[in-house]
């Protein structure tokens, strides 16, 4: 048995007698999974020792976590009297020389190189790597990619966004791969382009439909590009594609990008429980059942239980389960079972994680409400400022909420008991939805929050910058939903209370107009048949009664002569004051329009196209990266949508710039 006790990191300890039964985990008391001595495992340990040894090989110098470093030794060195020399063994499967490797690949990539290797190769099985953000997981892959090239496969790489396809071809470049042609199944957004934003591959339309009708790709092609959103669908117009893909997973070599989502979205049954969807069941029963090995990347792995069984397919996680029928996901509902699962794996070489020191890296949190701390740092004291700002907000979103209550509310009850008695006759009669004010006012309350102190980031990111260092801004949201393009209006959902705006168009920016926009967007109602939406009904406020139209119009006057003060688009504010300063600022967002302000004015403000993140604009994205990481940008601000796979770095790769030149990061 793999998983057995001999395979447990139990040194001074005893497991419970039933270890194995999910449960037991879940109800251990705090004192028991100490008697069990499990370490924490976002402690670190010492330095990860390489098995690969290059005269002029390069090391990153990372560490393992505490719970699987004695794990990782142990399986390396049983590589080692595998294969012999690891970095041979490593450059004869990928056809380099040594210095050639040297060049391609550090030490720890060497290592996680040759366990995909020899796992394909001994035990037709996988490995996850699980390294930490700038470990090299991309280079890793790539190598495989090349190992699977060079073997006579067509492997196959997954991802979650189309985006990630040239990242995968900057990873091919850097190995000395730039001739290998992807077959790019993405219709949309999955052209690759290089560093500097130019369209190398793209989607070929009658290759498609050649790979489809002959159960292969063209001879042309060496691998495949390929999102999950591309398999999540099982339908008459998908199974072509779908039998296509499954027919090439056959004893080929397959790469999982992303692999914490490679399970789909979380789905439930009509018990609440979790089921395995569309994406997670194709995988797991058209791709991995058919392939030869699997490489997975995730720093996250473990993420969501719903994605084991992916794993245990091609792992020894699969010998956990003591009959067919039982669920694998149940082990990995605590944190105890994970880790001694993934020491587990990490001894028997089918895991691998490395992290980077820590070491002199801070992370601050600071008030703006003059305290010691932010005086220090030279933050102001907004505290009082920034109630009365909120205090105003609050009285408005009370005003609307009063109004919904007291007016639109009980029209609704009367609409809805009408349809009821309509539907006496009927299975189910339809049923009365309307738009939720909580929702769209909980959205704009976080907003708020940040547009609150906008102005003091970017005082702080213009001090650092001033002091040389590069800023990276992450923003969780860039609040555009407030605006709707007015080309693509009609696609919108009927519950966006957005603005309909145009290119050049003038408009206030203050909060206030949010606000007005919100509370005229609330008079409708969805009539529903289930989920179904039959039709929407908008209603006049006439319908509510006089005194309704009142304070209808008492309240739409408010918002015309009041101010809040504060602009509703934050990012715009950050970046206008960033510029203003005379300092450059790359933007990776993923939003189509922006605003604009003239000479500090955050309130009066024009819409202008913003950089898109696109299929179209990818060239944009890249060339952010492209100048952040060469220093010819001071700021860059992110989202998830624009830097999911993507890397900054403080190193530098301009080689014009002296070395005191070089900036440092600061997030």
């Amino acid at each position: 048995n793999v998983i057995g006790v001999a395979y447990i990191p139990v040194m001074y300890n005893i497991l419970p007698p039933d270890w194995n039964n999910p449960d037991t985990w879940l109800h251990l008391p705090n004192s028991r999974l100490k008697d069990i001595n499990l370490k924490n495992s976002l402690s670190l340990s010492g330095a990860y020792t390489p098995a690969a040894e290059l005269p002029n090989g390069k090391s990153l110098n990372v560490l393992t976590p505490n719970s699987m470093d004695e794990s990782t030794a142990e399986a390396l060195q049983r590589l080692k009297k595998a294969v012999g020399n690891v970095a041979e063994f490593v450059a004869e499967r990928l056809q380099y020389s040594l210095k050639e490797l040297a060049e391609v690949l550090a030490l720890e990539q060497i290592d996680a190189v040759a366990l995909a290797i020899y796992n394909a190769e001994s035990r037709n099985q996988g490995l996850i790597v699980g390294d930490q953000t700038g470990i090299g997981k991309g280079r890793v892959a790539a190598s495989f990619i090349r190992y699977g090239v060079i073997h006579g496969h067509k492997p196959m790489f997954f991802t979650e966004k189309p985006g990630l396809f040239s990242d995968i071809y900057r990873d091919l470049c850097d190995i000395h791969c730039p001739y290998y042609k992807p077959f790019i199944v993405n219709k949309d957004g999955g052209n690759i382009m290089n560093d500097d934003g130019d369209e190398i591959y793209k989607h070929n339309a009658d290759d498609m439909d050649a790979a489809i009708h002959n159960q292969s790709i063209p001879d042309k092609y060496d691998f495949i590009c390929c999102t999950y959103s591309q398999v999540s669908s099982s339908s008459d117009k998908t199974k072509g594609k779908l039998d296509f893909l499954a027919a090439m997973a056959t004893d080929n070599i397959v790469i999982l990008d992303e692999s914490h989502n490679a399970g789909g979205d979380i789905q439930y049954n009509k018990h609440g429980e979790i089921i395995t969807g569309n994406t997670g069941y194709y995988f797991q029963n058209q791709i991995i059942n058919r392939c030869k090995s699997v490489m997975y990347l995730s720093a996250t792995y473990a993420k969501t239980p719903k994605n084991m069984p992916i794993y245990a397919l091609k792992t020894c996680i699969s010998d956990l389960k003591q009959n067919d029928t039982q669920d694998i996901s149940q082990f990995f509902v605590s944190i105890p079972a994970q880790e001694i699962i993934s020491s587990s794996m990490a001894r028997f070489g089918q895991f691998i994680r490395r992290e980077r020191e820590t070491k002199g890296m801070s992370v601050d949190y600071f008030t703006l409400d003059g305290s010691e701390d932010s005086a220090k740092a030279g933050l102001p004291n907004l505290k009082d400022e920034h109630w009365a700002v909120y205090k105003n907000i609050t009285e408005i979103y009370a005003r609307i909420r009063r109004f919904q209550e007291q007016y639109f509310q009980p029209y609704l009850i009367t609409i809805a008991k009408s349809l009821a008695e309509e539907g006496k006759t009927k299975e189910k009669p339809p049923s009365v939805a309307s738009a939720s004010l909580f929702s769209s006012l909980f959205h704009l309350t976080n907003n708020i929050l940040l547009s609150l102190k906008a102005l003091p980031v970017a005082e702080r990111a213009i001090q650092h910058i001033k002091e040389g260092r590069a800023v990276v801004i992450a923003l969780a949201d860039t609040n555009e939903s407030v605006l709707k393009n007015r080309k693509t209006a009609g696609k919108a959902d009927d519950d966006n209370v957005s603005i309909e705006v145009e290119e050049g168009m003038v408009i206030n920016g203050d909060y206030c107009f949010t606000f007005e926009n919100i509370f005229r967007n609330l008079l409708y109602y969805n009539v529903r048949k289930g989920r179904q939406v039959l039709y929407r009904v908008d209603v006049p406020v006439e319908s509510l009664g006089e005194d309704a139209v009142e304070e209808y119009n008492s309240i739409i006057s408010m918002f015309r002569k009041t101010t809040s003060g504060l602009c509703f688009s934050p990012i715009d504010v950050i970046r206008e004051r960033i510029e203003r300063e005379g300092y450059s600022v790359g933007e990776c967002t993923g939003r189509s329009m922006r605003l604009k302000f003239e000479n500090g004015d955050y309130i009066h403000s024009k819409i202008v196209s913003a950089d898109k993140f696109s299929a179209q604009q990818g060239k944009h994205v890249s060339l952010c990266y492209k100048k952040f990481n060469n220093n010819e940008l001071d700021c860059l601000i992110i989202n998830q949508s624009g830097s999911t796979g993507k890397s900054a770095h403080a190193t530098n790769k301009n080689t014009s710039l002296k070395p005191e030149e070089v900036k440092q990061l600061y997030t």
